[in-house]
């Protein structure tokens, strides 16, 4: 084996070269082109959204996409990983895993939906929502994760513009229906909601008919790789369970102890943040199925040494772009009502610029079958952000919501730094060896 290259080293000129005429940085390139258009049409959305309902309507509308997301998250238990895993590495498998991903879909979303209700029933002060709202974050769970575990099939196959064309449209679509809301005069927390539902079952529908069309027949189950795709697939689920929720806990511990006025501000800037993480995670998402397919380490570790490099050279300048214009952006957009926000925002930048690096840079342990390092620093870190953020939100608001955010991202993305490294010391030592 040739000698493994450090994967945080010096970028050498001829890689700077190189790099940007490579296939995947074009599929990086055509992917992040989309994902911006995406973000201007979603954008757009938060924007009508946040003026027709005002913070207190808004604060409501983003806690229920909070709790469908929570909900789709904690249903994968990891398939949606594993989906990628094994399209990127048997394509011949491609029609057993939509048949198994239907059969999960249908009974996973169903039984997270019961586990709620019963919860909410026994524990009514638990339920952040009530009413029609609920109903429609607990429908988004089994729509949200079909279109999940068919979006990385679509990934593994290598059907990236199909991906983008699906994002695209769906967010289109829920422009048209939200402008025509709120021209007609009738736009309610639960009718814009109910809008992108409608948008995202009909992705599930284009995507199933790409994949049936890509397998060449009919969908088939096994039981077998069933057993085997969960094993792989719930290492992933962890990490991505414990990481959604520092993502995404602190708005609803916002929402419950500050109340909807404060989430709604939140809200704003969390999703803000989100949009500065579209490149990274397109880095991050383009580049699993990559190195899960290449055999040799040191090819797998120069690829994700290059991805890293270029997110990291990308994303800091934006990050801090996105600090100096924050404060003017959010006044034009939003309005003065929302002018918190903005100051939230630049809290998160810092742990948003560390989260996105390390986002590329674990895609590296990750095609090791998610090893329980990796698990055990995410679960950490939710605790770390549990804690911090009940001393933090009563006493400085969001500002401390997203200092803490902040905080936990850079110290999670350290430690998995230290374990590549140390995984990178193995490696070394075992090919000298």
């Amino acid at each position: 084996m040739r000698s493994i290259p450090n994967i945080m080293g010096t970028a050498h000129s001829r890689w700077w070269r190189e790099f940007p005429a490579s296939d995947y940085f074009h599929k990086v390139r055509e992917t992040y082109a989309i994902q911006i258009a995406v973000l201007g049409l979603q954008m757009a959305i938060t924007v009508l959204v946040s003026r027709s309902l005002g913070p207190s309507g808004r604060g409501l509308y983003a806690v229920a996409g909070a709790m469908g997301a929570l909900g789709v998250r904690f249903s994968t238990f990891g398939l949606h990983a594993s989906n990628t895993y094994y399209v990127a590495k048997r394509p011949d498998l491609l029609a057993t895993m939509v048949g198994n991903t239907l059969c999960y879909g249908a009974v996973g979303g169903c039984s997270v939906i019961l586990l709620l209700l019963s919860t909410f029933y026994v524990f009514p002060t638990l339920a952040p929502l009530h009413g029609g709202m609920e109903v429609l974050a607990l429908l988004w769970i089994p729509v949200g994760l079909l279109y999940l575990l068919l979006q990385n099939l679509l990934v593994g196959a290598g059907e990236v513009r199909v991906y983008n064309v699906l994002e695209l449209a769906a967010k289109i679509g829920t422009l048209v229906l939200v402008i025509t809301l709120v021209c007609l005069n009738v736009a309610t927390p639960e009718d814009i909601f109910a809008a992108g539902l409608c948008m995202l079952a009909a992705d599930v529908i284009i995507a199933l008919a790409r994949l049936r069309a890509l397998s060449g027949g009919a969908f088939r189950c096994s039981v077998s790789l069933g057993r085997e795709a969960m094993t792989v697939g719930f290492r992933a689920y962890l990490i991505s369970f414990f990481g959604f929720l520092v993502l995404r806990l602190d708005l609803l511990m916002v929402q419950r102890i500050l109340g909807p006025y404060h989430s709604g501000n939140y809200s704003i800037a969390s999703a803000m943040a989100d949009y500065v993480m579209v490149l990274p995670t397109v880095f991050a998402t383009l580049l699993f199925p990559k190195v899960s397919a290449i055999e040799d380490l040191a090819l797998r570790l120069d690829a994700t040494r290059k991805a890293s490099w270029s997110a990291a050279a990308l994303l800091v300048p934006l990050a801090v772009a996105a600090s100096f214009l924050a404060g003017p952006a959010v006044r034009i957009m939003f309005g003065t009502a929302y002018a918190p926000a903005a100051l939230a925002f630049e809290w998160l930048m810092p742990g948003i610029v560390f989260l996105g690096v390390e986002s590329v840079a674990v895609q590296f342990l990750n095609s090791f079958r998610f090893p329980a390092s990796v698990i055990a620093v995410w679960c950490c870190s939710t605790l770390l952000n549990i804690g911090l953020n009940l001393w933090a939100i009563p006493a400085y608001g969001i500002n401390g919501a997203a200092a803490v955010s902040s905080i936990t991202y850079i110290t999670t993305s350290v430690f998995i730094f230290i374990l590549i490294a140390r995984t990178l010391r193995t490696a070394q030592v075992a090919v000298a060896s």
